[in-house]
């Protein structure tokens, strides 16, 4: 039962709004008709993650993956799932082969930055976050992300730089906004 891109569309939104017991009873259906369609695999795999269910969206993600081992969504679902759980040896791993197959991912570097800043590796966590902000420049979590990064490494400026880059982009992102404040302190105190 293939389904049409009106249809999948139909159920993204309705995933969207949260209304996941319904998206994951449809893409169930589909994954029962057709266990090899990776599209409503990962979507469904998608779907049991936000309904905190992740040993269920590990197996769907899983199962897509055996069918495509290439699969650039599901090696980033599951390292989402991996870091969520704490498991960042495991998610760094799936990050890195999701760039390995993509390597314009900004969301992927932007992860594997967070599990590498996590693990206290700050080279590679600036590393990562810096390559996601080349590949996007208007994304304020990765602004936000190099921002914590430079802190860690007293660079009061360069965080100082990130969060206003991350306020301009959006006005009202109030952790930003709280951080600078914070900063400003900081750097008043120290007479910067």
């Amino acid at each position: 039962m293939a389904l049409s891109e009106p249809d999948r569309q139909r159920l993204a939104a309705l995933s969207h709004r949260h209304e996941l017991a319904e998206t994951i009873a449809c893409f169930q259906q589909l994954v029962r008709s057709d266990p090899t369609d990776v599209r409503s695999l990962d979507s469904l795999g998608i779907a049991l993650a936000r309904a905190d269910q992740p040993n269920a969206a590990q197996r769907r993600f899983e199962q897509a993956l055996s069918v495509d081992p290439q699969n650039v969504k599901a090696h980033f679902h599951l390292g989402l799932l991996w870091a969520k759980s704490g498991q960042l040896r495991r998610a760094v791993a799936q990050f890195q082969r999701t760039l390995q197959l993509d390597d314009q991912c900004s969301e992927a570097h932007t992860n594997l930055a967070t599990a590498y800043f996590k693990q206290q590796a700050l080279d590679k966590a600036e590393q990562h976050v810096r390559q996601a902000i080349q590949l996007r420049t208007a994304d304020v979590r990765a602004h936000y992300k190099l921002a914590t990064v430079l802190l860690h490494r007293q660079d009061h400026l360069g965080a100082k730089e990130h969060l206003l880059r991350a306020l301009g982009i959006q006005p009202d992102n109030m952790q930003a906004r709280k951080r600078l404040a914070r900063l400003r302190e900081v750097m008043q105190r120290r007479g910067r």
